[in-house]
């Protein structure tokens, strides 16, 4: 024992030098910054503001990590990737921030392809590995989950060289690439910067709040636009998130779960679904309805004490829906939009049988192409041959070329059989981890995030698998965040059972541990 103490005491010492040299050489730089900042904000330059703002963040990220990810979900709820003027809608300020733009192109610094988005990303990293490695506390994931993403981003990253080194546009490479970055990045950071279950449910009260805004702003569009509305009034990843939102609060009424998410969300929902149904995407009702589907189904075999009530809100629904459907489907105002677009799957439009055949030709292309790359798949960057020819939209969607509406299809492409495995792999994956907190009966806040999770998986396919969700930097980002939320919540889970196993209260005991520190430490 007395041999241990001395270094035990070093080691302690030898950290905190560590931590002291390394605070030393952070504030050196944020004040070489500061200062520059300063000067420049004296004479007028934006690009100061700029910087002390981002000072200003890399401080709030080092001493509270976990509000960066808590950052990452707000931002991907609340900021646009593309403008939203072209559409005539009502912009309330967050589609004009070039969060999701590259520097190059949305601050005019010619040759730096970053965007501000990466750079935050890159932040998070860096205080994750110094903090790490100054606690001599740095990990990787090692469950399953985590070593699905691991295996699906080293595919991707070797399906980017396979791309760039083959002939493909390195820039449209990057486009292509940074969604699948962005998902890997965001799960490392969440899974290992949220520490507490309390984070969890600020993320949690977050990601419904930013939606509910959402809703907000598209039921003023639709208010301010009478008889002049736009075909569409929101982004295209609003179908995911207005989605993920119904599905959420479906389950805290079914569960039932009380609280205060739980009237924030009811409170916001009218301005949510009025936005979705204005919003005219027909993959948003096959969102929503897929995900109530997953829903009931998850608390109805998961909770067999309110399996009478969840089945008679099921039936209700079921009714309340038909009625709705046989009442509405051929009403041409906003009321009967999701009855119509349940009608365009059996009886299309003129503008929806052209949608439908685009997209029919459009996968004929990607069957051919895949069959003609397998293995391994194109990779990214390069052009989708079109075998049989379709209607050329490239003047309204210029990345259409590399980008068609089926991910699913896309990663297959692009990734060939190995990508293809690992996707699905990393689905099912993450599927049954989040399964799992309803069979082991956990806490609140890992049975929140778990059905969260849950919804938001089959949402991610869905608009995936219609509508180019899988490319979406916003939805990527914020699967990213509520996996990493996932992982974090069953650390937390496991270190509670450890902590109250026999034998971890046993050691505690022979190192002369009182009944009150048994107690907190369970």
């Amino acid at each position: 024992m007395a041999a241990t103490a001395p270094s035990s005491a070093f080691a302690v010492n030898r950290n905190v030098r560590s931590r002291l040299r390394l605070l030393a050489a952070l504030g050196a730089v944020a004040g070489a910054l500061a200062g520059v900042a300063a000067a420049q904000l004296i004479l007028g330059s934006a690009v100061a503001v700029a910087v002390l703002a981002a000072i200003a963040v890399a401080v709030a990220v080092w001493i509270a990590p976990w509000v960066g990810v808590v950052g990452l979900v707000a931002a991907g709820t609340l900021i646009e990737q593309f403008p939203l003027v072209a559409e005539g809608t009502y912009s309330d300020g967050t589609d004009h921030l070039v969060l999701f733009q590259s520097l190059n192109s949305g601050a005019g610094l010619g040759g730096i392809f970053a965007t501000p988005f990466e750079l935050f990303l890159g932040l998070l990293l860096l205080v994750w590995m110094a903090r790490g490695f100054a606690n001599r506390s740095l990990r990787l994931p090692s469950s399953p989950l985590g070593l699905a993403i691991g295996a699906f981003a080293l595919i991707v990253a070797l399906g980017w060289v396979r791309g760039v080194t083959g002939g493909g546009s390195f820039q449209d490479s990057l486009l292509e690439l940074r969604p699948w970055l962005y998902l890997t990045i965001t799960f490392l950071a969440a899974s290992q910067l949220i520490t507490k279950p309390k984070h969890l449910t600020i993320m949690l009260v977050v990601l419904a709040a930013g939606i509910g805004i959402k809703g907000i702003q598209g039921a003023i569009t639709l208010a301010t636009h009478v008889g002049s509305r736009p075909q569409a009034i929101l982004a295209h990843e609003e179908s995911f998130f207005f989605g993920l939102y119904i599905a959420i609060l479906a389950g805290l009424w079914l569960l039932p779960i009380k609280g205060r998410l739980r009237m924030l969300m009811t409170v916001l929902f009218p301005f949510v679904l009025v936005s979705d149904i204005a919003n005219q995407r027909r993959t948003a009702w096959a969102i929503a309805a897929a995900v109530l589907v997953t829903i009931f189904i998850v608390c109805f075999l998961g909770f067999p004490q309110r399996r009478r009530m969840i089945a008679m809100f099921a039936v209700l629904g079921s009714v309340l829906a038909a009625i709705y459907w046989i009442g509405f489907s051929n009403d041409p105002g906003l009321l009967g939009q999701p009855a119509r677009a349940v009608l365009s799957q059996i009886a299309p439009s003129f503008r929806d049988q052209q949608s439908n055949q685009y997209r029919t030709i459009e996968n004929v292309d990607l069957g051919i192409v895949i069959r003609q790359s397998t293995p391994f798949g194109t990779g990214f960057g390069h052009p989708i041959p079109q075998a049989v020819p379709n209607v050329d939209i490239s003047n309204i969607d210029s990345f259409i070329s590399y980008l068609p509406h089926n991910g699913v299809l896309y990663v297959w492409l692009r990734l060939g059989v190995p990508g293809i495995v690992a996707f699905w792999l990393l689905i099912c994956v993450a599927l049954m981890t989040a399964t799992n907190g309803f069979r082991k009966r956990p806490n609140r806040v890992t049975l929140l995030i778990s059905m969260t999770v849950i919804a938001a998986l089959v949402a991610y396919f869905v608009q995936g698998y219609y509508d180019m969700g899988l490319y979406w930097f916003r939805i990527a980002a914020v699967m990213g965040c509520l996996l990493g939320a996932l992982e974090a919540s069953r650390r937390f889970e496991k270190d509670q059972a450890v902590a109250e196993s026999p034998a971890a209260q046993r050691r505690l005991v022979r190192r002369g541990v009182g009944a009150r520190d048994l107690r907190s430490a369970a």
